[in-house]
């Protein structure tokens, strides 16, 4: 029945713990503050980056396309920068080619209105003869012609189409219309000196790169049709209910 005790004092007894929690607190606020440098330096370096990109978003506001962020690093800011001068490019490209559609645009309304220039009036008409046509182009200008006059010989006519669409093909209807202008006033004007001088005129103006077919008539003054017909669809004429194709 013996009993074997030891005592001793509270201090000693838990001295180790007590370095132990020392150590502990010593530990916990050194990594405080190593967490709080590093994240001292972390957000500066990302405010740094933050403020380029702000900056780069200024700038674009303003009109200034020609961006170059130089954010070094190897995180999500560096692909961000670079997508931000990837899209300021864009946007200068994109602008660039508006204005010049733009500017395109414009151009081909200006031929579209010195075009319509060019056809006579939609109708005509005289005691033995009437004349009606109707164009309407698919894009701002095109080479679909077609042009009548009064002459003293009779009357002329032209139907054509130049090879193409757009400005050059309608550069080559002024050229046919200068040629038909120059041609109507001559006193000995005949089919086929009219023809011939259409045929000059356009290739001296494209040189064969640019061709246009057409049908040109010519109602004398007795009423005799005559009609030269250049690689045009052929005609089609309709004599008390009798459709013919003249070739």
């Amino acid at each position: 029945q013996l009993y074997i005790f030891t005592a001793i004092p509270k201090k000693f007894a838990f001295a180790s713990l007590y370095r132990l929690y020392a150590r502990s607190l010593h530990f916990f606020v050194i990594v405080i503050f190593v967490v709080i440098g590093v994240a001292v330096l972390m957000s500066g370096s990302l405010l740094r980056h933050l403020g380029k990109l702000t900056q780069a978003t200024i700038e674009i506001s303003k009109g200034q396309f020609d961006l170059t962020l130089n954010i070094k690093s190897k995180d999500e800011f560096a692909s961000l920068g670079k997508s931000f001068e990837n899209m300021s490019k864009e946007i200068k490209r994109l602008l660039v080619e508006t204005q010049e559609k733009a500017r395109m645009e414009s151009e081909l309304k200006t031929a579209q209105m010195v075009q319509n220039t060019l056809f006579p009036p939609g109708k005509f008409k005289t005691d033995n003869l009437e004349v009606e046509g109707v164009h309407r182009s698919a894009s701002e200008c095109g080479g679909d012609w077609w042009f009548y006059f009064k002459h003293a010989t009779g009357f002329y006519g032209i139907i054509a189409d130049a090879t193409g669409h757009g400005a050059g093909a309608a550069l080559i209807t002024a050229a046919a219309k200068s040629a038909i202008n120059l041609m109507k006033v001559q006193k000995d004007l005949n089919l086929l000196k009219l023809t011939q001088a259409l045929n000059h005129a356009l290739y001296e103006t494209a040189y064969g790169e640019i061709l246009m077919t057409g049908f040109i008539f010519h109602f004398d003054l007795n009423g005799n049709l005559f009609a030269i017909n250049a690689s045009h669809e052929p005609p089609v004429v309709i004599n008390n209910s009798e459709l013919d194709f003249y070739y």
